[in-house]
Protein backbone atom coordinates (compact mmCIF):
# COMPACT_ATOMS: atom_id res chain seq x y z
CA UNK A 1 0.00 0.00 0.00
CA UNK A 2 1.84 2.96 -0.94
CA UNK A 3 -0.41 6.69 -0.67
CA UNK A 4 -0.15 8.91 -3.79
CA UNK A 5 1.03 12.15 -1.97
CA UNK A 6 1.91 14.00 1.11
CA UNK A 7 -0.44 16.21 1.55
CA UNK A 8 -0.76 15.50 5.23
CA UNK A 9 1.55 13.86 7.53
CA UNK A 10 -1.73 11.88 8.09
CA UNK A 11 -2.59 9.68 5.66
CA UNK A 12 -4.91 6.60 5.12
CA UNK A 13 -2.82 3.87 5.92
CA UNK A 14 -3.26 0.52 7.46
CA UNK A 15 -2.48 0.52 11.15
CA UNK A 16 -2.15 -3.07 11.65
CA UNK A 17 1.05 -2.83 8.69
CA UNK A 18 3.80 -4.30 10.85
CA UNK A 19 6.76 -2.67 8.62
CA UNK A 20 7.00 0.67 7.39
CA UNK A 21 10.11 1.66 5.03
CA UNK A 22 10.75 5.17 3.91
CA UNK A 23 13.42 6.86 2.71
CA UNK A 24 15.55 10.19 3.68
CA UNK A 25 16.31 12.52 1.30
CA UNK A 26 15.75 15.53 2.81
CA UNK A 27 18.79 17.99 3.55
CA UNK A 28 19.60 21.47 4.76
CA UNK A 29 22.00 23.20 3.44
CA UNK A 30 22.06 25.93 6.39
CA UNK A 31 23.75 23.30 8.18
CA UNK A 32 25.83 21.16 6.14
CA UNK A 33 30.02 21.96 5.75
CA UNK A 34 31.25 21.91 1.53
CA UNK A 35 34.75 21.99 0.26
CA UNK A 36 35.42 24.20 -2.45
CA UNK A 37 34.60 22.10 -4.66
CA UNK A 38 30.95 22.57 -3.69
CA UNK A 39 30.64 19.04 -2.40
CA UNK A 40 29.18 18.26 1.38
CA UNK A 41 31.78 16.83 3.37
CA UNK A 42 29.76 16.40 6.94
CA UNK A 43 29.25 18.50 9.99
CA UNK A 44 31.39 19.13 13.64
CA UNK A 45 30.10 16.22 14.91
CA UNK A 46 32.34 13.95 12.38
CA UNK A 47 35.55 16.03 14.15
CA UNK A 48 34.20 15.38 17.58
CA UNK A 49 33.61 11.06 16.91
CA UNK A 50 37.00 11.39 15.48
CA UNK A 51 38.71 12.89 18.41
CA UNK A 52 37.04 10.63 20.44
CA UNK A 53 38.81 7.60 18.81
CA UNK A 54 36.89 6.99 15.85
CA UNK A 55 39.42 5.70 13.81
CA UNK A 56 37.18 4.40 11.45
CA UNK A 57 35.41 7.06 10.27
CA UNK A 58 38.70 8.86 9.59
CA UNK A 59 39.72 6.97 7.60
CA UNK A 60 36.74 6.78 5.92
CA UNK A 61 36.73 10.34 5.30
CA UNK A 62 39.93 10.29 4.00
CA UNK A 63 39.19 8.18 1.41
CA UNK A 64 35.93 10.37 0.63
CA UNK A 65 38.55 13.53 0.41
CA UNK A 66 40.33 11.03 -2.06
CA UNK A 67 37.13 10.78 -4.22
CA UNK A 68 36.29 14.36 -4.26
CA UNK A 69 40.22 15.21 -5.07
CA UNK A 70 40.07 13.17 -8.41
CA UNK A 71 38.24 14.35 -11.79
CA UNK A 72 38.07 10.70 -12.67
CA UNK A 73 35.45 9.93 -9.30
CA UNK A 74 33.04 12.99 -10.33
CA UNK A 75 32.36 11.53 -14.02
CA UNK A 76 31.50 8.34 -12.69
CA UNK A 77 29.29 9.48 -10.31
CA UNK A 78 27.95 12.27 -12.65
CA UNK A 79 26.98 8.84 -15.18
CA UNK A 80 25.45 7.16 -11.87
CA UNK A 81 22.99 10.26 -12.22
CA UNK A 82 22.50 10.51 -15.16
CA UNK A 83 21.85 6.31 -16.09
CA UNK A 84 19.53 6.64 -12.53
CA UNK A 85 17.52 9.62 -13.63
CA UNK A 86 17.07 8.34 -16.69
CA UNK A 87 15.80 4.73 -16.24
CA UNK A 88 13.89 2.92 -18.85
CA UNK A 89 11.81 0.47 -17.49
CA UNK A 90 14.14 -2.42 -18.38
CA UNK A 91 16.58 -0.19 -15.73
CA UNK A 92 13.66 -0.09 -13.58
CA UNK A 93 13.22 -3.53 -13.37
CA UNK A 94 16.82 -4.28 -12.66
CA UNK A 95 16.73 -1.39 -9.89
CA UNK A 96 13.64 -3.22 -8.59
CA UNK A 97 15.41 -7.16 -8.50
CA UNK A 98 18.64 -5.20 -6.25
CA UNK A 99 16.30 -3.73 -4.72
CA UNK A 100 14.76 -7.22 -3.33
CA UNK A 101 18.28 -8.43 -3.19
CA UNK A 102 19.04 -4.88 -0.37
CA UNK A 103 16.17 -6.30 1.58
CA UNK A 104 17.53 -10.03 1.46
CA UNK A 105 20.29 -8.65 3.51
CA UNK A 106 18.65 -6.31 5.84
CA UNK A 107 16.23 -9.80 6.44
CA UNK A 108 19.53 -11.95 7.52
CA UNK A 109 21.12 -8.84 9.61
CA UNK A 110 18.19 -7.92 11.22
CA UNK A 111 16.11 -11.31 11.57
CA UNK A 112 12.92 -9.61 10.06
CA UNK A 113 10.20 -12.72 10.43
CA UNK A 114 9.22 -13.92 6.96
CA UNK A 115 6.54 -16.20 8.15
CA UNK A 116 3.18 -15.69 8.33
CA UNK A 117 1.38 -13.13 6.95
CA UNK A 118 2.98 -9.90 6.31
CA UNK A 119 2.02 -6.69 5.27
CA UNK A 120 4.54 -4.19 3.75
CA UNK A 121 3.77 -0.24 3.58
CA UNK A 122 6.70 1.19 1.47
CA UNK A 123 6.61 5.11 1.95
CA UNK A 124 9.53 5.48 -0.47
CA UNK A 125 7.78 7.81 -2.38
CA UNK A 126 7.62 10.90 0.43
CA UNK A 127 9.73 13.45 0.16
CA UNK A 128 9.59 15.45 3.39
CA UNK A 129 11.34 12.90 6.71
CA UNK A 130 9.32 14.49 9.62
CA UNK A 131 6.28 13.77 7.82
CA UNK A 132 7.43 10.19 7.35
CA UNK A 133 8.11 10.38 11.02
CA UNK A 134 5.12 10.82 11.94
CA UNK A 135 3.11 8.42 9.31
CA UNK A 136 5.06 5.47 10.76
CA UNK A 137 4.91 6.48 14.41
CA UNK A 138 1.23 7.05 14.37
CA UNK A 139 0.28 3.68 12.13
CA UNK A 140 2.64 0.87 12.84
CA UNK A 141 1.33 -1.27 15.17
CA UNK A 142 2.97 -1.49 18.80
CA UNK A 143 5.41 -3.88 18.33
CA UNK A 144 5.95 -3.71 15.20
CA UNK A 145 9.29 -2.93 12.94
CA UNK A 146 9.81 0.15 10.61
CA UNK A 147 12.86 0.11 8.32
CA UNK A 148 14.53 3.68 7.71
CA UNK A 149 16.72 5.02 4.96
CA UNK A 150 19.18 7.37 6.17
CA UNK A 151 22.58 8.96 5.14
CA UNK A 152 25.64 9.58 6.74
CA UNK A 153 25.57 8.59 10.74
CA UNK A 154 28.15 10.89 11.82
CA UNK A 155 26.21 14.06 10.83
CA UNK A 156 24.14 15.07 13.96
CA UNK A 157 20.67 15.18 12.21
CA UNK A 158 21.00 11.23 11.24
CA UNK A 159 22.09 11.07 14.62
CA UNK A 160 19.17 12.62 16.62
CA UNK A 161 16.92 10.72 14.15
CA UNK A 162 18.40 6.97 15.56
CA UNK A 163 18.38 8.54 19.35
CA UNK A 164 14.69 9.26 18.93
CA UNK A 165 14.23 5.49 17.80
CA UNK A 166 16.79 4.14 19.97
CA UNK A 167 14.45 5.47 22.84
CA UNK A 168 11.16 4.92 21.79
CA UNK A 169 12.06 0.93 20.60
CA UNK A 170 12.62 -2.12 22.20
CA UNK A 171 15.97 -1.94 20.28
CA UNK A 172 17.79 -0.36 17.19
CA UNK A 173 20.17 -1.92 13.76
CA UNK A 174 22.17 -0.12 11.68
CA UNK A 175 22.35 -2.32 8.33
CA UNK A 176 25.14 -1.47 5.16
CA UNK A 177 23.76 -3.50 2.30
CA UNK A 178 26.72 -4.01 -0.08
CA UNK A 179 24.37 -4.74 -3.21
CA UNK A 180 23.67 -1.45 -3.88
CA UNK A 181 24.75 0.95 -0.83
CA UNK A 182 28.99 0.02 -0.29
CA UNK A 183 30.15 2.91 -1.90
CA UNK A 184 27.97 5.83 -0.37
CA UNK A 185 26.93 7.09 2.81
CA UNK A 186 23.25 5.49 2.47
CA UNK A 187 22.50 3.10 5.57
CA UNK A 188 19.06 1.85 6.80
CA UNK A 189 17.89 1.55 10.09
CA UNK A 190 16.35 -1.51 11.30
CA UNK A 191 13.74 -0.54 14.46
CA UNK A 192 12.34 -3.29 16.10
CA UNK A 193 9.80 -2.86 18.79
CA UNK A 194 7.77 0.27 18.67
CA UNK A 195 5.37 2.37 20.08
CA UNK A 196 5.82 1.98 23.77
CA UNK A 197 8.53 -0.79 23.91
CA UNK A 198 11.68 1.83 24.91
CA UNK A 199 12.89 2.92 28.26
CA UNK A 200 11.15 6.43 26.75
CA UNK A 201 8.40 4.63 25.23
CA UNK A 202 5.86 6.38 27.13
CA UNK A 203 6.84 9.78 26.12
CA UNK A 204 6.14 8.44 22.26
CA UNK A 205 2.82 10.70 21.40
CA UNK A 206 4.57 13.87 23.21
CA UNK A 207 7.53 12.96 20.12
CA UNK A 208 4.82 12.85 17.26
CA UNK A 209 3.16 15.72 18.20
CA UNK A 210 6.28 17.62 18.24
CA UNK A 211 7.07 15.78 15.05
CA UNK A 212 3.96 17.63 13.70
CA UNK A 213 5.17 21.08 15.20
CA UNK A 214 7.79 20.86 13.05
CA UNK A 215 6.34 19.31 9.97
CA UNK A 216 4.16 22.67 10.43
CA UNK A 217 6.81 24.95 10.84
CA UNK A 218 9.12 23.46 7.75
CA UNK A 219 5.80 23.71 5.91
CA UNK A 220 4.14 26.70 6.62
CA UNK A 221 6.95 28.67 8.37
CA UNK A 222 9.96 31.21 7.25
CA UNK A 223 9.92 34.79 6.45
CA UNK A 224 7.47 34.38 3.81
CA UNK A 225 5.30 31.72 5.21
CA UNK A 226 6.36 29.26 3.10
CA UNK A 227 7.84 27.03 4.58
CA UNK A 228 11.77 26.67 5.49
CA UNK A 229 14.55 24.13 6.11
CA UNK A 230 14.74 22.03 8.64
CA UNK A 231 17.26 23.01 11.92
CA UNK A 232 19.19 21.24 14.12
CA UNK A 233 17.61 22.61 17.16
CA UNK A 234 14.42 21.60 15.51
CA UNK A 235 15.25 17.98 16.70
CA UNK A 236 14.84 18.59 20.21
CA UNK A 237 16.68 14.95 21.38
CA UNK A 238 20.05 14.27 23.01
CA UNK A 239 22.20 11.82 21.33
CA UNK A 240 25.50 11.28 23.16
CA UNK A 241 29.01 10.69 21.46
CA UNK A 242 29.18 6.88 22.73
CA UNK A 243 26.02 6.21 21.96
CA UNK A 244 26.92 7.01 18.12
CA UNK A 245 29.80 5.77 17.56
CA UNK A 246 28.53 2.47 19.34
CA UNK A 247 25.95 1.80 16.30
CA UNK A 248 28.47 3.25 13.57
CA UNK A 249 31.47 1.33 13.01
CA UNK A 250 29.80 -1.54 10.97
CA UNK A 251 28.09 1.49 8.48
CA UNK A 252 31.45 2.95 7.87
CA UNK A 253 33.26 -0.35 7.37
CA UNK A 254 31.01 -1.33 4.72
CA UNK A 255 31.76 1.73 2.81
CA UNK A 256 35.19 1.84 3.37
CA UNK A 257 35.28 -1.66 1.97
CA UNK A 258 33.03 -0.43 -1.12
CA UNK A 259 35.10 2.98 -1.79
CA UNK A 260 38.72 0.65 -1.51
CA UNK A 261 37.44 -1.56 -4.41
CA UNK A 262 36.10 1.11 -6.46
CA UNK A 263 39.39 3.16 -5.95
CA UNK A 264 41.48 0.18 -7.20
CA UNK A 265 38.69 -0.69 -10.32
CA UNK A 266 39.39 3.20 -11.08
CA UNK A 267 43.13 3.21 -10.86
CA UNK A 268 42.81 5.82 -7.76
CA UNK A 269 45.41 5.78 -5.16
CA UNK A 270 44.38 4.71 -1.68
CA UNK A 271 45.91 7.50 1.16
CA UNK A 272 45.82 6.39 5.14
CA UNK A 273 45.86 3.31 6.81
CA UNK A 274 43.16 1.36 7.11
CA UNK A 275 42.49 0.71 11.28
CA UNK A 276 42.39 -2.45 12.60
CA UNK A 277 38.54 -3.45 13.24
CA UNK A 278 37.05 -2.63 16.22
CA UNK A 279 34.21 -0.60 17.90
CA UNK A 280 35.46 3.00 17.34
CA UNK A 281 36.07 3.88 20.82
CA UNK A 282 39.65 2.89 22.51
CA UNK A 283 37.70 1.39 25.49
Amino acid sequence: MSPISPISPISPVSPTSPITSFSNSFSSPEHTQFNERGQSIGTRLADVLIARGASELEYLLSLKRKGWEDENMDTYFANQRHIADNAGPELGMTWFKRMKTVFGEIDRSASVPDNGHFTFLDLGCYQLLISQLVIALQYVRPGGKLVVKLSCIERARTAKIVRLFDLISERIETVKPMTMHAKRGSFYLVVHGVSGKGVEGHRQEHFVEKLREVWTELTFGGDEGKGRFLNLEDLDFVVTTEDLVERSPDVWRGQTKGLEGLFRAKNVGLRGRRPNRGRGLGR
